[in-house]
């Protein structure tokens, strides 16, 4: 489904509302998205529901039409809170495909046009916010230091059970202050940590990407600077499972990911007064774009080698084609060598 703001609005309109008495004047709207995790958003909508306030604040959940039990829950917590929460029971038939994979990027639109706050918090059915005065810290600092267009904080593995990931156990995404210019560059924050000012504008091109985290931050960066607020709020539970968008996917799957969210900012910086930026993400992408067609011929993986090689026949339209030309050779002379070498160790 093709980015058409009249189109999306329309079908964003069409999609039901479950009662609720929630009132029209909150300050901060907290959007949780959800598709067949009913193990885990239970715990999610808790932490949501825990979070001490002296606001109003809303939370929108978005059900993508899940497979198990998952809508079943949201309702049963829709008709106990019915002054607090906003149910939006979603269409499958309005998913948005991208890399030949369904996403949540209609839903995520979809509370995004019916939310009414001032400022915007966000998490995943499978995530859960660790610390009950996080909004409470977050909306102080952002209604007081009008020069930041977002504050956020750290995260922590946790899996399936929400035990602590001893193997993996490095905190997720940046842990100082950003500029301005640190932001539009792409920072992998993670976005549920996040809270920001309402008024952010997409382009067309985010809703055509998965790995919109560091595309968001990137936006955010044109309104103001980064506040890290880690040393005040406790961390984000960051679920590690089999259905994670994110963290499940495999190496190579995630280097593409990342890669088709560099071409669209690329090519959206292309047509802002941003040049700096857009030159900077030239450079970044072609670095991020070798890497991906080396693994991917390393790896022996004809699909994504493929893919790979797309995107960087379309990056000579931004670049010089030499360096390009010389990098696509060799990663043919690297995925012949490894098939020659897997040949010869068959035969051995």
């Amino acid at each position: 489904m093709i980015y058409d703001k009249q189109l999306w609005d329309e079908r964003a309109d069409s999609i039901e509302e479950y009662e609720n008495k929630v009132p029209h004047n909150v300050l901060v709207s907290v959007m949780l998205q959800t598709y067949n995790h009913e193990k885990f958003i239970e715990e999610s909508i808790e932490s949501v529901l825990e979070q001490e306030t002296n606001f109003d604040f809303e939370i929108l959940i978005g059900d993508d039409e899940s497979t198990d039990k998952t809508r079943e829950i949201c309702i049963k917590y829709a008709k106990k809170y019915p002054s607090k929460i906003r149910l939006f029971l979603q269409k499958s038939a309005y998913k948005v495909i991208v890399n030949d994979k369904p996403t949540g990027i209609f839903n995520s639109y979809v509370l995004r046009h019916h939310a009414r706050g001032k400022f915007y918090a966000q998490i995943e059915g499978d995530d859960c916010w660790g610390d009950p005065n996080k909004l409470q810290i977050q909306y102080d600092f952002l209604s007081t230091n009008k020069e930041y267009s977002v504050c956020f904080h750290d995260a922590i593995r946790v899996d399936v059970n929400g035990n602590f990931d001893s193997s993996n156990p490095e905190f997720v995404g940046i842990q100082e202050d950003l500029s301005c210019q640190d932001l539009m560059k792409g920072q992998r924050i993670v976005v549920n940590s996040f809270m920001y000012h309402a008024n952010t504008e997409r382009p067309s091109e985010y809703y055509q990407v998965i790995a919109g985290d560091f595309f968001l931050s990137s936006i955010l960066g044109q309104k103001g600077k980064g506040k890290y607020l880690g040393d005040k709020i406790k961390p984000l539970h960051y679920r590690i499972h089999e259905g994670g968008i994110w963290s499940m996917q495999s190496k190579l799957e995630q280097m593409r990911m990342e890669t088709t969210t560099l071409y669209k900012m690329m090519h959206y910086y292309s047509q802002t007064e941003f040049k700096e930026n857009y030159h900077y993400l030239i450079k970044r992408n072609i670095k991020r774009t070798r890497r991906y067609i080396f693994t991917a011929a390393r790896s022996q993986d004809l699909k994504h080698f493929t893919v790979a090689k797309s995107y960087i026949i379309r990056l000579t339209k931004y670049s010089s084609i030499w360096p390009i030309f010389f990098f696509i050779i060799k990663a043919y002379i690297l995925k012949y060598r490894f098939m020659i070498k897997s040949i010869l160790k068959e035969l051995s």
